[in-house]
């Protein structure tokens, strides 16, 4: 949240575990996706990078699902994925919390949702300098916080929304 609650990211309460890209990995290419604040402008480069190559959303599995919650939804960036983690947790990504932890996940099932898991790899949409390769994070207290993995590697996504 920001300017007093005014503006701030919302979290879609289900999850799906899904492949960034199913594109074979010798056909995987950096497609734009490098932002690491603002998960909304690396869905707006996979929408331009799918139009420019005539391929499909089918082909960015995660992206496809976080588009199909309607205008607005989009997979989070790193940074956006890394402050989803921290507020998880309590407000540091160093000591987890289980009364926050237990907070945060009872709104989300009062909700009718799916609770986070802290065990659980959540893809972010950036993409790592090597065009084959996304970032990740996890929504726990032990580090690395952020990793680098496959493009086609199953986790887990969250969708995000601005307001």
């Amino acid at each position: 949240l920001s300017d007093g609650g005014r503006h701030g990211l919302v979290m879609s309460l289900d999850e799906i575990c899904l492949e960034w890209s199913t594109l074979p990995r010798k056909q995987q290419k950096a497609v734009g996706a490098s932002d690491r604040y603002d998960g909304a402008k690396n869905m707006e480069a996979v929408a331009k990078y799918i139009a420019e190559h005539n391929l499909s959303w089918k082909q960015f599995p995660a992206f496809e699902w976080c588009r199909a919650k309607g205008e607005g939804w989009y997979l989070p960036s790193i940074n956006e994925l890394w402050s989803a983690g921290t507020m998880f947790l309590g407000g540091s990504r160093i000591a987890s919390n289980r009364k926050y932890r237990k907070i945060f996940n009872d709104n989300i099932e009062g909700a009718g949702g799916t609770p986070l898991s802290g065990v659980m790899t959540y893809h972010s949409s950036t993409e790592d300098k090597d065009a084959r390769y996304s970032l990740y994070s996890h929504m726990n207290s032990e580090a690395p916080y952020i990793q680098s993995g496959y493009k086609a590697d199953d986790l887990f996504v969250r969708a995000v929304h601005k307001f």
